[in-house]
């Protein structure tokens, strides 16, 4: 999907926090209402006796009305739409 955006977030030091993927706008076959999914939770666990992170990945899923490829340029959100976000 052309419309879906990653974002990697990372500390001062360049280590990993997480990562959060947007998929905003309509397309064919999406259903119609906005949601939010933790695909990886984030924790910490041992592996060969070594604490290590296990970085958090979600997605934000939405059918919003502005920007995407239907409006390069950029559109205004509902008020309803605002409130989901």
């Amino acid at each position: 999907c052309d419309d879906m955006r990653k974002f990697v977030f990372m500390e001062e030091d360049g280590s990993e926090i997480g990562t959060m993927y947007f998929d905003l706008y309509p397309r064919e076959s999406k259903y119609n209402h906005a949601a939010h999914f933790t695909v990886r939770c984030g924790c910490k666990f041992y592996k060969d006796e070594e604490l290590r992170d296990q970085t958090p990945i979600v997605a934000v899923v939405a059918n919003l009305t502005g920007g995407g490829k239907a409006q390069p340029q950029g559109g205004l959100l509902s008020h309803t739409e605002a409130e989901a976000m």
